[in-house]
């Protein structure tokens, strides 16, 4: 009776399993059979191509995977060349209104001399200058475009005429337009929604929490062999961008939790990685190496696997790795106040052009040029300002000079320089990372300067002055809080849009994909009323980000006796990325010491 009873009591236990097994696998036919006739099914790409954009965002080893001036608070510095970048301004001292007049308007019109007469088509700064960059539309404008202080930037930006310029605008009016989702990307949505009609079916069930837990089991176990996806992988380089060691991770994640195997499948140009069990990899430069190498990973899932939804998913999937280390150089001329510029200010500006620089990933070495001026004056209140010419006269959005060089590899203007800095001694400034008393931060203004050279500038003028169609590729993205774009399709600025350049509804905001990803709205960009040439539209908003929240390139700087923000958030990397650059956050590397998967010399 005993053994009777048992083996029932183990054909119950049975039974009961299989019920629920039944069950589960019920649901997922029937979800799955309702997908099977939708219009995804198709085939599937091969293992994707050696670029590492084709690899998804996931990685085991956690990785995330363009000015103004600044100014000091009592300087009310007028716009100059859209390119030109001075507007952030000190707001340590001053109390009153005057103080958000200074602003970063250092930064934005930094050069406020020459700000009448730049023209902003011509550069591409986001400072006051940057608000010049309407009129760089106009032929007669961009001709005026030359003057003293953003001569060299603005040269750039005119030398359109005998350089060689890509093809026209490749930005559209609307910069929010989502991209067509890939075949993997549509099968994927098609899985997440089918879990969650299965999670959802699985829940309402009149069951013990213990049985959904294990039909959630059978659901998971169904799903990892009838919907199998391949692994995702965005190799990214995290330490050597200027010098030392170069490690990194392949960044893998596979959706069904697979265990994932690495290999090298085309060695780099120059020189040598190891490729360890986990993921991570060291590079060694070879003897040719001049500054930038690829190499290309394939991570596959272990196991045979099958998608009813993608038959012929790849085995595996592979990514390349961009390895930069002194890819980016930067030439510093120092012209007209050179007096000025003390070894050790130079040394300063160096490290901090390269600490921005270790942001960011180029696919050719470039060398960029740029003229240094030095003032001491203490009648105003800008602090520094930076610029750099759009490369071409022709409607359209268009990237700075400095910006489309880091991009492409491309030199738009020839002899002339990439960009201009100039900064103002009247102010005692810490050059290091103690900063007391009356001192400013020396390396964060020059990264914010730096910045709008890149391509973070605006050159949009005050309301009823943008009779242009030249603008700079962060123009493209401007538009209201909701995202819906203000230029028109043919790149002109309506009168009806006005009224957003002082603050109505919100004022202008970024609505790149990007910086939405990371904001999760359009990103508020800096719009006093009245309006301030050189900074206005080309920062962020000052009333938004505060406290902990202050950001690289808000519109004012902080103030003195203290170290600023010496770091481009997730934000600004969002806009830089809509930019067009790629950009990798900084993240403690996790190298590990697991047996060695791949070598390539």
């Amino acid at each position: 009776m005993g053994g009777r009873h048992q083996r029932r009591a183990e054909q119950f236990g049975v039974r009961q399993w299989l019920q629920l097994g039944a069950a589960s696998a019920g649901v997922g036919a029937a979800l799955l059979g309702f997908s099977l006739v939708g219009p995804d099914i198709g085939t599937a790409a091969a293992d994707t191509s050696g670029e590492s954009s084709a690899a998804s965002t996931g990685s085991a080893g956690g990785a995330e995977s363009t000015g103004p001036a600044r100014s000091t608070p009592s300087a009310d510095r007028e716009s100059g060349t859209a390119a030109t970048d001075t507007d952030r301004t000190d707001d340590g001292g001053s109390d009153d209104a005057v103080d958000d007049a200074d602003d970063r308007v250092g930064r934005v019109g930094a050069r406020q001399l020459d700000q009448s007469v730049e023209d902003s088509s011509d550069v591409a700064t986001t400072d006051e200058n940057a608000a010049d960059g309407d009129d760089a539309g106009d032929d007669d404008a961009a001709d005026d475009v030359g003057e003293d202080e953003v001569a060299e930037e603005r040269a750039s930006a005119d030398g359109d005429d005998t350089r060689t310029t890509p093809a026209p605008a490749t930005v559209t009016a609307t910069a929010t337009t989502t991209p067509r989702p890939t075949h993997e990307e549509r099968v994927a949505e098609k899985i997440a929604k089918i879990s969650a009609s299965a999670q959802a079916w699985i829940d309402a069930r009149p069951v013990s929490d213990e049985r959904k837990d294990e039909l959630e089991a059978a659901w998971a176990a169904l799903r990892r062999n009838l919907l199998n996806q391949a692994p995702t992988l965005t190799p990214v380089q995290l330490t050597g961008v200027i010098t030392g060691e170069v490690t990194g991770t392949v960044d893998a994640l596979d959706p069904d939790g697979d265990r994932l195997v690495y290999r090298v499948v085309r060695g780099p140009a120059t020189g040598k990685v190891h490729l360890n069990s986990d993921g991570t990899f060291t590079y060694t430069p070879g003897e040719h190496f001049d500054g930038v190498d690829t190499f290309v990973v394939r991570a596959v899932d272990l196991g045979l696997h099958i998608n009813l939804l993608d038959w012929f998913r790849p085995i595996g999937t592979r990514a390349g790795a961009l390895i930069n280390q002194g890819a980016v150089t930067f030439d510093f001329a120092y012209t007209e106040g050179a007096e000025h510029w003390t070894p050790e200010r130079r040394a300063a500006l160096q490290r901090s052009a390269e600490a921005l620089v270790t942001y960011l990933r180029v696919a050719k070495p470039v060398v960029l040029t740029y003229e240094i001026e030095g003032v001491d004056n203490p009648d105003v209140r800008w602090l520094a300002g930076a610029g750099s010419g759009l490369i071409s006269r022709d409607p359209g959005y268009w990237p700075t000079v400095v910006q489309n060089k880091l991009l492409s590899g491309k030199d738009a203007n020839g002899a002339e320089y990439d960009g201009s800095i100039e900064w103002n001694f009247a102010k005692p400034w810490a050059l290091g990372d103690v900063v007391v008393g009356d001192e400013y931060d020396f390396m964060s203004t020059a990264m914010h300067e730096l910045l709008h050279s890149f391509g973070f500038a605006s050159t949009l003028e005050a309301p009823g002055t943008n009779s242009g169609r030249r603008w700079s590729i962060f123009d493209s993205f401007i538009g209201t809080a909701d995202g819906t774009g203000l230029f028109a399709a043919d790149f002109t600025w309506p009168s009806s849009a006005d009224p957003y350049l002082t603050g109505f509804a919100g004022g202008v905001f970024f609505g790149g994909e990007n910086a939405v990803a990371a904001y999760g709205k359009p990103v508020p960009l800096y719009s006093p009323n009245p309006w301030k040439d050189g900074s206005s539209s080309a920062h962020l908003d000052d009333d938004t980000f505060t406290g902990d929240d202050f950001q690289l390139m808000n519109h004012k700087a902080k103030g003195h006796g203290m170290v600023e923000v010496r770091e481009i958030s997730a934000i600004e990397a969002g806009i830089l990325r809509d930019l067009g650059y790629t950009v990798v956050m900084p993240r403690q590397p996790a190298l590990a010491t697991g047996a060695l998967i791949g070598l390539s010399a």
